[in-house]
């Protein structure tokens, strides 16, 4: 199991935000910052970050209401705005002047915004299956996630559920890497009951914040970066014409579909590996 450290960074308005880091000695080399999808955690990219620990230094990010970080009591602080300045507070109070952003779904929107606002930050980027774009009823699929139950009797009822509602985004899944990945998203509380590893309180966000619409402003700042853009082959969010607008707007933009993947790619696929791999290779 690869080994990593833990640690907490105090926002500016007082939350204690957890982050996990790996290959701490890697100096020489431009740190990777992780951002994760829509209240998910650290933990989805436990096998990325220790493979990837052994050439560079890796720092996988708990937003806040996520995981290990505390709770905002103003659920409509779980924004990308806010999540962008919660960033910029742990990279500048870590003195890393730049870094290169792994961002899955929102982690890329978070990215974009970064872009904007901190262009310095930002060396490079990797977008796993996210865009200035949503799809036409992508919002909608994202949104019936927070239908679910949010907590369950034991982990066999939460695993249960929680495959079938994504085994859409991972057909090829056996029943042993679904317990793996319900091991990534709940979480067993004290009456031994399990629930999902983030505050209930950022489904009613969700809900009642309008969407920002494009981000195609927010992209061409990133533009200027080298690019690295995931896709699941059967994504409901991001779209085949926004990736091609994407090219279109940066010749040299690089692009990788992921097979037999949706909304969103696991990052240990073969051809997702392969492609993060030669993009960091050339980054670097």
């Amino acid at each position: 199991m690869a080994e990593y450290t833990e640690h907490q960074h105090r926002t500016s308005d007082g939350l204690a935000l957890y982050y996990r880091e790996y290959g701490a000695d890697h100096a020489r080399t431009t740190p990777l910052l992780c951002l994760t999808g829509l209240s998910r955690n650290s933990k989805d990219f436990h096998a990325l970050a220790g493979r990837l620990a052994a050439k560079r230094r890796v720092l996988c990010l708990d937003y806040r209401g996520c995981g290990r970080s505390d709770y905002d009591p103003d659920y409509m602080n779980y924004v990308i705005e806010v999540d962008c300045r919660d960033v910029i507070g742990l990279l500048d109070a870590l003195g890393i002047r730049r870094a290169i952003m792994i961002g899955t779904s929102r982690g890329g929107l978070v990215t974009m915004s970064l872009a904007v606002v901190r262009p310095d930050l930002v060396a490079a980027a990797v977008l796993n299956d996210v865009g200035p774009e949503v799809k036409d009823g992508g919002r909608a699929k994202v949104g019936r996630y927070w239908d679910l139950d949010y907590a369950y009797p034991g982990w066999a009822d939460a695993t249960a559920t929680y495959s079938t509602y994504m085994r859409r985004v991972a057909p090829d899944l056996t029943d042993r890497q679904w317990q793996e990945r319900a091991r990534m998203t709940f979480v067993e509380a004290p009456d031994g009951r399990v629930h999902f590893d983030f505050d209930p309180n950022m489904a009613k966000a969700y809900r009642e914040r309008r969407s920002s619409g494009h981000r195609w402003n927010e992209y061409e700042a990133l533009a200027r970066k080298p690019l690295l853009v995931l896709r699941g082959a059967t994504s409901g969010v991001l779209a085949v014409e926004t990736v091609a607008r994407m090219k279109q707007m940066k010749p040299n933009l690089v692009t990788e579909t992921v097979p037999n993947r949706g909304h969103t790619p696991f990052l240990d696929e073969p051809v997702a590996v392969a492609a993060i791999d030669t993009f960091l290779s050339g980054a670097e």
